[in-house]
């Protein structure tokens, strides 16, 4: 990554001193101008800028409703995954490409950031000024047309002309973990101020105090419980010096923090904050529980400069390799197989070709590879809404059987599964569907959520997992693989909300995998040593 970074972080002086025919300012420019002649550059420049993704607007005043109606939430998010995967015409070509496979590598936000940082005068490099607009817009304008200072045209031309097989042009889009649509990217890319103070200081904490909100909020729930069940509700983050009260007539009630109870009493308990506090009812109760309390104003994403636009998104993509013999593991996700701590294959692989899974070659190397499944994140709602596919030889069985006719070709055969909240708040428990996908439903309905990639999420407690739980950490200090290990402090297998704050607002990419904060620090340090 460190070398990557500082390659990046030249590639401006470089084309600079190219263009100009002087020989580049630092000592060790001649090897990184040659380490930037990547074919990642002449890609950029047939795919053209990232395509925009076209958010709903109105899903924000929907939230309720697509917490609480799973079939309106599969409905939005097969929608969804027609507008990531919608074609695409190419800048460069006279083709079409799947809307996320235009859309930005690590390799294009850290060679913006490096032109960005370049650019600034350095007397202000160690005062870590934001990007303007301005400077965003044609920074990325730059970076498609950025090989033309490396490239004579007939080199981009012959490189074009190479490619005559449909999955040549496919791979175009390469094979990145992860992807940003151009809000998200722009979005990274101007926050890197607000990365490089937390990668240096440390992330905030699960808990962040402060004077109380001004609302006072107010949590109701409807309980019916019998001899001695249970049921736990919140968490609930009290500023400081405020009140939590829970009331529930003749239910016994108890109130704890992360450490030990804090009441314990019939009727009515009342704890003062700080804190983060969760409310336990034991049966036999009926009625409606009542909490009240104070919540401290915090900010959303204080590793960020505030939180995501609607329109940013980010895909997480499983490409795996195709060779003689190299196949791919069938997992089941009906009803029989789930709920489960981990994801097995049942023993059968498949080898589809590419009529029925995406699949590209990349037209570097010839190698070839299929998408096994793929992430969705769309900042459409404040916490995000979730989405995973994974390929399946089975596609319209459970969780495919409502896919809309609409969606056609190889990604028509992915199942699908979405969540938009910690809680399921479907009181149904088949989410209102019949048959085989009712009955999968059913296997994973509890008072949490639930979605998990059988691709993606391996590991014990991941099939578990619901997405929204274990990003709520995005950002901060914590490695996603304790999340789901250490069920003291993120309980249920992190499907629980325990944060008041999100430090990257759900995006783990800033400090783990393409860890764009490190990238970030390592070219500001060639700049400023």
């Amino acid at each position: 990554m460190r070398r990557a970074a500082v390659a990046v972080a030249v590639l401006a002086a470089c084309q600079d001193a190219q263009v100009s025919g002087d020989a580049p300012a630092a000592p060790d420019a001649q090897a990184s101008c040659a380490a930037t002649t990547m074919p990642a550059l002449v890609d950029r420049k047939l795919l053209g800028a990232g395509a925009a993704y076209p958010a709903d607007g109105a899903l924000r005043g929907r939230v309720d409703e697509l917490a609480g109606d799973l079939q309106r939430r599969r409905e939005i998010a097969w929608h969804t995954v027609a507008k990531v995967v919608a074609p695409v015409r190419l800048a460069g070509l006279a083709a079409e490409l799947p809307s996320f496979q235009t859309w930005y590598g690590k390799d294009d936000v850290i060679r913006v950031f490096g032109k960005l940082f370049a650019a600034i005068d350095p007397r202000d490099r160690r005062s870590r000024r934001p990007f303007g607009d301005t400077e965003l817009d044609a920074a990325f304008l730059w970076n498609v047309d950025a090989i033309d200072a490396l490239w004579p045209e007939e080199r981009v031309e012959a490189y074009a002309r190479a490619l005559v097989r449909a999955e040549d042009i496919a791979g175009l889009g390469g094979i990145a973990r992860v992807s940003y649509s151009p809000a998200a990217a722009r979005h990274l890319v101007r926050s890197y101020p607000e990365l490089l103070a937390c990668l240096e200081h440390g992330a905030p904490g699960r808990f962040l105090d402060g004077p109380a909100a001004g609302t006072r909020e107010l949590r109701r729930e409807v309980v019916a419980l019998g001899h001695c069940a249970q049921r736990r509700s919140g968490p609930f983050f009290v500023a400081s010096g405020e009140q939590l009260t829970a009331t529930l007539p003749g239910a016994d009630l108890v109130v704890r923090d992360t450490a030990a109870d804090r009441c314990h009493r019939r009727d009515a308990c009342t704890v003062t904050g700080p804190g983060t506090f969760d409310v336990e009812v034991t049966g036999p109760a009926a009625g409606t529980l009542v909490v009240s309390y104070a919540a401290p104003s915090v900010p959303w994403a204080p590793c960020l400069s505030g939180p995501f636009s609607g329109d940013a998104v980010l895909v997480k993509a499983d490409w795996q390799r195709v060779l003689p013999g190299m196949t791919l593991p069938v997992h089941d996700t009906d009803a029989a197989a789930l709920p489960r701590d981990a994801w097995d294959a049942t023993g059968s692989q498949a080898d589809p070709g590419p009529d029925a899974i995406y699949t590209l070659r990349l037209p570097q190397t010839d190698q070839v590879y299929r998408l096994a499944a793929l992430h969705i994140m769309t900042k459409e709602l404040d916490h995000w809404l979730w989405i995973t596919l994974w390929w399946s030889p089975s596609p319209n069985d459970d969780f495919g059987a409502d896919r809309p006719a609409s969606l056609t070709g190889v990604f028509a055969n992915y199942k699908m599964c979405v969540v938009s909240d910690f809680a399921e708040r479907d009181p149904r428990r088949d989410g209102g569907y019949a048959g085989a996908l009712g009955a999968a439903i059913a296997a994973t309905h509890d008072e949490r959520s639930w979605c998990a990639n059988p691709f993606l999420e391996q590991g014990k407690g991941n099939a578990r997992t619901n997405c929204v739980g274990c990003h709520q950490h995005g950002g901060s200090d914590v490695a996603s693989d304790d999340i789901v290990a250490d069920p003291a402090q993120f309980p249920d297998h992190g499907r629980i909300q325990v944060r008041n704050n999100f430090p990257g607002d759900y995006v783990f990419a800033t400090r783990t995998g393409d860890n764009l904060s490190r990238a970030f620090a390592d070219i500001v340090t060639y700049w400023t040593q």
